[in-house]
């Protein structure tokens, strides 16, 4: 799924007046939540991504099934900001579920990074 992907689905999911850029910064910070309590700790991860996580063409790093995750993040996002708290709380938990199932499996096939252990 690429940014463009997962804005348009969220837009049609929940219509709204925000901005392309306001999504593509939401999903840059999403990024890089993946990638720091995510790829970061494993051994075989991948790049630190392209030169610009804002790009609207950029693709994602979750793949199916669990590039949902960005859907109802934006969801949950867009909610935050006009203070729907219910509406956001339904979207924030679907999104933790996901995100939290991505990580599990994540972790799953890649082996983390070893820990050096030190005595002081």
């Amino acid at each position: 799924m690429t940014t463009m992907e997962a804005i348009r689905e969220a837009d049609r999911l929940r219509p709204n007046s925000y901005p392309a850029e306001d999504k593509l910064r939401w999903l840059a910070r999403l990024e890089a939540r993946i990638r720091e309590e995510i790829l970061l700790r494993c051994e075989e991860s991948p790049g630190t991504g392209e030169a610009d996580p804002e790009a609207p063409d950029r693709t994602l790093t979750a793949e199916e099934p669990f590039d949902e995750m960005y859907i109802h993040w934006l969801c949950a996002q867009m909610a935050l900001y006009e203070q729907e708290l219910e509406s956001f709380n339904a979207a924030n938990a679907l999104f933790e579920a996901v995100f939290g199932s991505f990580r599990n499996a994540y972790a799953r096939e890649h082996r983390p990074k070893s820990r050096v252990k030190r005595y002081f």
